[in-house]
């Protein structure tokens, strides 16, 4: 004859309620490494374009710098989010009118003769901000308005590259 065992339900269920808790519990932590990867992916990939076109800029300037007389235009594309770009003229950064900048922010820097030569603003805010030397500005300050693919003109005077809106206009 066999003997029946008896096993103790409850401790069925407990061992089942414990199972189930610690799946959700590896799954929520699954889910939350997840989405941190790819909130960092997609923080690299908007920040990529920017290090496109500080780089691409940082070439142009230093190839036209030094060819006498040459006029380059580099047309480039920023991110929707910013309403325009300014320039500061990089060889007269003690000289340069502080009240000749619209932007308020633009004006401190000005005045307190940061390194930053080149902001990208949103709504009057300038969100980033860029030195490059060598960079000889027209009226020593420049906004382009954000119209999608942008382009400026840089004409080369051997020892700096002078920036300007029009490929006619005079470097001095």
């Amino acid at each position: 004859m066999r003997k029946k065992i008896h096993t103790s339900k409850r401790a069925q269920v407990s061992s089942q309620v414990f199972t189930y808790m610690m799946a959700a519990i590896i799954i929520a932590a699954i889910v939350f490494v997840g989405f941190n990867g790819i909130a960092k992916i997609l923080k690299t990939f908007q920040g990529a374009p920017l290090e496109k076109f500080e780089s691409d800029l940082r070439k142009q300037i230093s190839s036209t710098s030094t060819s006498y007389m040459s006029v380059e235009l580099f047309e480039f594309t920023l991110p929707s989010k910013y309403d325009e770009i300014c320039f500061i003229d990089s060889l007269n950064v003690g000289s340069i009118e502080s009240s000749a900048a619209e932007n308020s922010v633009i004006k401190n820097k000005i005045q307190s003769k940061v390194e930053e030569n080149i902001f990208l603003i949103q709504d009057g805010d300038v969100l980033e901000a860029y030195y490059i030397e060598d960079v000889d500005v027209l009226d020593d300050y420049v906004c382009v308005e954000n119209q999608g693919r942008l382009g400026i003109w840089f004409q080369g005077t051997g020892k700096h590259a002078c920036l300007k809106l029009t490929q006619n206009e005079a470097c001095e």
